[in-house]
């Protein structure tokens, strides 16, 4: 082989090794930017998982957010990999606590092969505001029984909601007294003053929907406010739309019955006198009937329609016989989840159930719900005080009370958990 053939078997191999070389270092490039991207992604979870902590702890606290430390996470180690995040939390409304902004920071720490340390973060930033239901249930309409002095339960009593997988809780804002052992309550029971339940009696609490674990069913909380019931509002929208009176007001079932009266319509028309028109048929447009006196139920009373009875006297349902009571209407849909009152009762002073009545309808009361007999509450209550008296059984299916029937409480906007408003990271 010639001279110049070694020359080009020489060059060949040289540029063949060059070649090599830069693919070489071209692979660790492309390695390293590779294990820089997978560092930084575990960062970017573990900041993740930090923001994620920090809002849950928001979501969970429905006061002022108002102690940032309270919301604070970190820094913690984020899977296997010595990943860490830490949260840091700075209130910027001191005075509502209700917007503050989140740093929650991401670092992953890696070794390079002369072993130096190094790491890479990722930075999550957001502003967080407190999101808000306006005109929500008031929270006292999402118990099937609340009371605000002692609630006292006995005799056969058996309390459930009328939706299937829905709880009827109950709540006291004074003490949760029971008395006996052959009632049942198929929800949660609470207090805030305090409670007379023994060990055997709690096993009476069997909520459908268990959530409070291997907790007791029966606990205390907060008290619950009673929603004040805007009578002067009512009154005048009921003097200028509806019916309004200062005489006493007895409904007879009896009487309507044998006249076919069976809609508020009717009853509106042909009983209390007013013009012809459509009375009572949506929920948006309840007719109110306001009595600056006293109100009885008597005997069977069917009246079907959307309707809210007012008074600040005391209202008595009274009953001759088994099929007797105040059968106003719901609205129910139990394939879709949908059951909701259609008819209010409310009053400034007591209510008293005598004999075995059916009731449809939500019952509100500033003085004493009074069950003297067998009592079936196809509704809900809410009242400063409660009694059984244990004189028959008493069924409630639980049905919270429609939007309409509410519109005249206290309104309440309420806390839904916190909303992003801004938001960024790198």
């Amino acid at each position: 082989m010639g001279s110049y053939a070694y020359i080009l078997v020489a060059a060949l191999i040289m540029t063949g090794s060059v070649f090599l070389l830069g693919q070489h270092h071209d692979t660790n490039r492309a390695n390293v930017e590779l294990g820089l991207v997978q560092m930084k992604q575990e960062a970017r979870n573990a900041a993740a998982t930090g923001f994620s902590l920090t809002m849950r702890e928001l979501a969970r606290d429905q006061d002022p957010w108002l102690v940032a430390s309270n919301y604070e996470v970190g820094p913690q180690t984020y899977g296997e990999r010595s990943a860490t995040y830490e949260t840091v939390v700075t209130i910027v409304d001191t005075v509502t606590g209700d917007t503050l902004d989140v740093v929650a920071t991401g670092t992953k720490v890696y070794t390079t092969k002369r072993g130096e340390g190094r790491d890479t973060t990722h930075v999550i930033e957001a502003r967080i505001a407190r999101g808000i239901l306006e005109n929500a249930t008031p929270p006292a309409y999402r118990y099937a029984i609340i009371s605000d002095n002692t609630l006292r339960i006995q005799g056969d009593l058996s309390v459930n909601a009328l939706l299937p997988g829905m709880n009827a809780d109950i709540h006291t804002n004074g003490i949760l007294d029971a008395r006996g052992n052959s009632f049942l309550i198929e929800g949660m029971g609470s207090y805030t003053t305090g409670a007379s339940v023994s060990n055997q009696q709690l096993d009476n609490f069997v909520p459908d929907n268990d959530w409070n674990g291997s907790a007791d069913n029966v606990f205390e909380r907060d008290s619950v406010p009673i929603p004040d019931w805007d009578q002067d509002q009512f009154r005048s929208d009921a003097q200028a739309d509806g019916f309004y009176s200062t005489d006493p007001l007895v409904i007879d079932g009896d009487a309507l019955n044998a006249s076919g009266i069976t809609t508020i319509d009717d009853y509106a028309e042909q009983v209390l006198g007013m013009p012809p028109g459509d009375y009572g048929l949506t929920e948006d447009d309840p007719f109110l009937l306001m009595i600056d006196n006293n109100i009885t139920f008597d005997n069977a009373v069917y009246l079907s329609g959307f309707v809210q009875f007012g008074s600040t006297g005391e209202i008595d349902v009274l009953t001759h016989g088994s099929d007797d009571g105040v059968f106003l209407s719901y609205t129910a849909d139990l394939d879709n989840q949908i059951a909701f009152t259609n008819a209010g009762i409310f009053t400034t002073g007591n209510i008293r159930i005598e004999g075995n009545a059916t009731i449809q309808a939500t019952l509100y009361s500033e003085g004493s719900i009074t069950y003297l007999g067998g009592t079936h509450l196809i509704g809900g209550q809410v009242a400063k005080e409660t009694t059984f008296h244990g004189g028959g059984t008493i069924d409630i299916d639980w049905v919270s009370a429609g939007s309409g029937v509410t519109e005249y409480f206290d309104p309440y906007d309420e806390p839904i958990g916190p909303v992003i408003v801004a938001y960024a990271e790198w």
